[in-house]
């Protein structure tokens, strides 16, 4: 395992945004379990997630109690059905505005290795929050290879 320098990168937050419509059962309620940790250890700032039609909200209401103000998952349920990119669109504008975005499909999963490697990267390219960015990994599948981003 790499060695990580939490305290140079303590001053890049991330936001993760999840769009999600029926992806409870078969992928976030084991990868908001994780993604949960990862927020505890300061890893990612706040999880957001927003539903397209109201099923996997009501999924996620009733185990993690989103419902209350200081629950650790931000979680919205659309009104209408908006689509694949106007969910994407509407959860990343609900993010933070001082915190970097990490926007991941429902059925994808990023590990810690993500977040430290695009730490790092912000860190030693100089990316501001002035400069416009949404971290999208690619080559994805329900697990990443995680080897593309050391």
């Amino acid at each position: 395992m790499l060695y990580y320098s939490y305290q140079i990168m303590d001053n890049i937050k991330f936001s993760l945004c999840i769009p999600t419509m029926d992806r409870f059962d078969k992928f976030l309620d084991q990868y908001l379990e994780i993604y949960l940790d990862f927020q505890s250890k300061g890893i990612i700032d706040e999880i957001i997630v927003c539903d397209e039609n109201g099923n996997d909200y009501q999924k996620i209401l009733g185990k993690y109690n989103s419902g209350d103000p200081s629950s650790p998952i931000r979680l919205y349920r659309n009104q209408e059905h908006l689509g694949v990119l106007k969910n994407k669109a509407r959860v990343v504008s609900l993010a933070n505005p001082t915190n970097f975005i990490a926007l991941i499909d429902s059925d994808n999963f990023v590990g810690e290795s993500y977040f430290h490697s695009a730490k790092r990267f912000i860190k030693e390219k100089k990316i501001t929050l002035e400069t416009p960015c949404t971290m999208i990994p690619i080559f994805a599948s329900p697990h990443y290879y995680f080897s593309y981003y050391k």
